[in-house]
């Protein structure tokens, strides 16, 4: 679970500088800090979301579920998954009204 909110706030951050830099007549949609984290935690919790279950396929190609606790810290990755996508939508909400307000 860090390594899925490491990737998706170093590919957002990344995403938003090569725009910031090949639009920098924009300066009125250069997002704050907290916007970028914000939704660098939304795409990892979506992605925490997805994968929360493991599976395997057995010699007929068939999927099988397999029945093992998947958690971080003692909580779901289901938890998680909330835990990450309602940080993120507060971060974005924060720093949206405190740009424009």
């Amino acid at each position: 679970m860090p390594f899925y909110v490491l990737v998706s706030l170093l590919g957002t951050a990344i995403t938003v500088g090569v725009l910031k830099r090949n639009f920098t007549r924009l300066s009125a949609l250069e997002p704050k800090t907290t916007i970028v984290i914000g939704i660098g935690l939304i795409i990892s919790s979506i992605w925490t979301y997805l994968t929360r279950e493991d599976f395997v396929k057995n010699k007929w190609g068939e999927k099988i579920l397999i029945e093992m606790k998947n958690e971080f810290y003692f909580l779901s990755m289901k938890t998680w998954s909330f835990i990450l996508f309602v940080g993120g939508v507060c971060l974005s909400a924060y720093g949206i009204l405190e740009k424009w307000l």
